[in-house]
């Protein structure tokens, strides 16, 4: 499949595969650029990658865009540049990276909170 001069989508599933190899995969290719389909909640940080036009996107929205080509391989896709508001997957509930609950000391976490 020649995917040069197209907008590939990722999975952002990094299991298998790194994100960076799926970046080098993709820029090979002479790809326009990448849309990264975060996998399952919240967006993928892609900001240390420079050297190619790359979008993160939320798991659902991937969902759509693949449902809509798969309905119709011929379809094209456009970005609109206006500014919209929608809600964030996983928004309101605590990062990946956070603690909470009791420690092994049976303490309470996190030692601080705020509204």
């Amino acid at each position: 499949v020649n995917i040069s001069g197209s907008l590939v989508l990722l999975s952002g599933d990094t299991s298998q595969c790194s994100l960076s190899k799926k970046v080098q995969n993709v820029q090979r290719s002479n790809a326009a650029g990448i849309l990264i389909q975060s996998y399952p909640l919240g967006l993928q940080d892609v900001s240390s990658i420079t050297s190619t036009l790359m979008i993160s996107i939320e798991f659902q929205a991937g969902e759509h865009i693949l449902a809509a080509i798969k309905n119709n391989p011929q379809a094209h896709v456009t970005f609109s540049t206006e500014e919209h508001s929608f809600p964030l997957e996983g928004g309101g509930l605590p990062s990946g990276f956070s603690s909470y609950g009791l420690d092994g000391e049976l303490r309470s976490k996190p030692d601080l909170g705020a509204p």
